[in-house]
C-alpha cells in the first residue's frame, strides 16, 4: 500500500451522505458507505440527507491516489477495502469527486464499527 497515513478526526465533527433512494434502510446501512464533511456536497448526491458523527476512535486511514480522469481511488477497490479493514482500519479517507466534477473530502466507512457509530 502506498500513500497512506493514519489519522485522527474530531468526535464532533457531522458528516453528511446522500441519497436518491427516499426509502433507504439506514438501519441496515452497509459496508462502504461514503460520507463527506460538506452538507451541499452531499445533495449532489441524492435528495435524502442524513447526519451523524464519527468518534476519534475509530482508525481513519488517509488514502492519496486519486486519479481525477477515471474518477478512481485505490479505495474503490473492493480487495483493497478488504484489506485495509484486515488492517483494522474502520474508515479511509481520500479526495473524490461528483457526478458534476465537484471535489470533496470522502469518509468511506469500511468497519461495522464505523456504521455503528454514525448510527448510535
Amino acid at each position: 500500500m502506498t500513500g497512506a497515513a493514519l489519522v485522527v478526526y474530531g468526535i464532533h465533527m457531522s458528516y453528511y451522505n446522500g441519497s436518491f433512494n427516499g426509502n433507504h434502510d439506514w438501519a441496515k446501512a452497509n459496508l462502504d458507505m461514503c460520507l463527506t464533511e460538506d452538507e451541499d456536497v452531499a445533495k449532489n448526491y441524492g435528495k435524502v440527507i442524513i447526519e451523524g458523527d464519527l468518534p476519534e476512535d475509530l482508525v481513519f486511514e488517509e488514502c492519496e491516489d486519486y486519479d481525477r480522469d477515471t474518477n478512481c481511488a485505490e479505495a474503490d477497490s473492493e480487495e483493497f477495502r478488504a484489506a485495509r479493514r484486515a488492517a483494522g482500519v474502520d474508515v479511509l479517507v481520500y479526495e473524490d469527486e461528483d457526478e458534476r466534477g465537484n471535489s470533496h473530502t470522502c469518509y468511506r466507512m469500511i468497519s461495522q464499527a464505523a456504521i455503528d457509530a454514525f448510527f448510535a
